[in-house]
């Protein structure tokens, strides 16, 4: 196998014979077969509706494939390779908010390790300022958390629009009223309580799927905020 470092990541390129003799190609990327030449087309796999499908492309279509497309198949991938005990997606969201069980009971171990960590170097919270000055906290417990590293890439990709920050956090329209907007960086050393979200949180909505990540593709978490963590806000104009 021919590997290289493309815009996908790393690539790694697999020639084989297919039914007619013809050399075909294969595509792993981070070791992940993404990508199949079958006859004149392409195989690519794809995240539609919350599952991994196949889409036919030709090699001119191939070229609008997006790295951040691929990077939701291995998301994906490696959370359906992380249920266990008979545990499935479509299981978990057709329980009631309240109803759902703790991560723990469907995801491997080593997988919640990892995921965690992606909140090693902060945490950042969205919330209400008017919510902040009536309670005094940054939100209940249980409240919701992205990596701090995630920040400037989706600042980036909506050009701060809060529309679309929201939709790419999984809220509700209207939730970030511009006006009312709070962020704030939470320090590793100040957590309290740092879960996968199970479904059951207050702020869990329609759009809340298992395994730590919104349906924008933004790594989650919950913290405890009624422990009143330290916190420093971020301005961003």
């Amino acid at each position: 196998m021919f590997t290289y470092l493309g815009k996908f990541g790393k690539t790694g390129i697999k020639l084989f014979k297919g039914k007619g003799g013809d050399l075909l190609a294969q595509f792993d990327i981070d070791g992940t077969s993404l990508i199949r030449q079958e006859g004149d087309k392409f195989l690519v796999k794809q995240v539609k509706d919350g599952e991994i499908i196949e889409v036919a492309m030709t090699e001119t279509e191939l070229a609008s494939v997006t790295k951040e497309s691929l990077a939701d198949v291995l998301r994906k991938t490696e959370l359906l390779n992380a249920f266990i005990n008979n545990w499935t997606e479509s299981k978990i969201l057709a329980l009631p908010k309240g109803q759902r069980p703790l991560p723990s009971e469907y995801l491997k171990p080593e997988y919640i390790y990892k995921h965690l960590s992606i909140f090693d170097d902060g945490a950042v919270r969205f919330t209400s300022r008017n919510s902040f000055n009536l309670y005094g906290t940054l939100g209940p417990d249980g409240g919701f958390i992205l990596p701090k590293s995630e920040l400037d890439r989706i600042l980036n990709e909506t050009g701060g629009d809060m529309r679309l920050v929201e939709k790419k956090l999984g809220l509700d329209d209207g939730y970030l009223s511009d006006s009312d907007v709070m962020i704030v960086l939470i320090e590793k050393k100040d957590f309290q309580g740092l879960c996968i979200p199970s479904g059951n949180e207050g702020g869990a909505n329609k759009f809340w799927i298992p395994g730590g990540y919104t349906s924008g593709g933004v790594p989650e978490a919950t913290l405890i905020f009624s422990s009143k963590p330290k916190y420093s806000e971020i301005n961003l104009y």
